[in-house]
């Protein structure tokens, strides 16, 4: 089973080294890195050229426009169009990973009998480095859908996809419409194609740095300016699920 690492970088330049190792010494060798840019006006892409002279062929680089705001969607749409494999995920250019992430991920997903999407548990760490554990559980379709229209019930950074998602169609942002909140519609619409997000409920390696430059404080601010996004998306997906 190969596995497509997608890492979208806009402006992490304090991390993307921890990041980008991270991924480069999974012990999982069916893997390929892909590492977009979004337009950076810091070091970040610098630093990542100079990762790349010490591991030549470990990861590929390129670049994306950065159209939307809080929106990782440009670059990861760029590395899913040379994407191989069968499965991908997205890992924050501000998080990183522990070395048995993939290969742990992989025999769930082999245990589980490969289902098409999968979240786990993430441990988030703070400046300070506190950290706690996040996992969220439910066990039918219906179940997920109930959640999603009071919050979103999905870890976004431990979600694995069927590349076959991508290629038939389904995984779409819009972000010009939700900007940094289009996960939280992206699941909503693989939910209403009968399309389950298995819950592992349990850590398998995942970090997510929590820090005050990382997108999700703008789409806080955006709901502060009244632009509350989340309560769009749950109105549209109850008025369309409940009759």
């Amino acid at each position: 089973m190969k596995i497509s690492i997608i890492i979208p970088c806009y402006n992490a330049e304090s991390f993307i080294k921890d990041c980008l190792v991270s991924c480069i010494n999974q012990d999982y060798e069916n893997v390929e890195i892909l590492f977009v840019d979004n337009e950076s006006t810091d070091k970040s892409l610098k630093i990542v050229e100079k990762i790349k002279e010490e591991h030549p062929t470990r990861f590929s680089i390129d670049s994306a426009t950065n159209k939307f705001k809080y929106s990782w969607e440009e670059p990861v749409l760029k590395a899913l169009e040379h994407a191989t494999g069968d499965y991908f995920t997205i890992v924050g250019a501000d998080d990183f990973l522990h070395p048995t992430y993939i290969s742990n991920v992989v025999k769930e997903l082999k245990e589980k009998g490969s289902p098409e999407c999968i979240q786990s548990a993430i441990v988030r760490v703070f400046p300070n480095g506190e950290k706690y554990s996040e996992v969220y559980n439910y066990n039918s379709l219906d179940e997920m859908k109930s959640l999603l229209l009071k919050s979103c019930c999905v870890l976004t950074p431990s979600v694995f996809y069927k590349k076959d998602l991508y290629d038939d169609g389904y995984i779409d942002w819009k972000s010009s419409e939700f900007l940094g909140a289009g996960d939280y519609n992206l699941y909503c619409n693989l939910a209403d194609n009968n399309i389950y997000i298995t819950p592992l409920n349990k850590f398998l390696g995942y970090y997510y740095r929590v820090h005050k430059d990382q997108s999700t404080w703008g789409m806080v601010e955006e709901a502060k300016s009244g632009n509350v996004i989340d309560k769009k998306i749950q109105s549209y997906w109850r008025k369309k699920w409940i009759r």
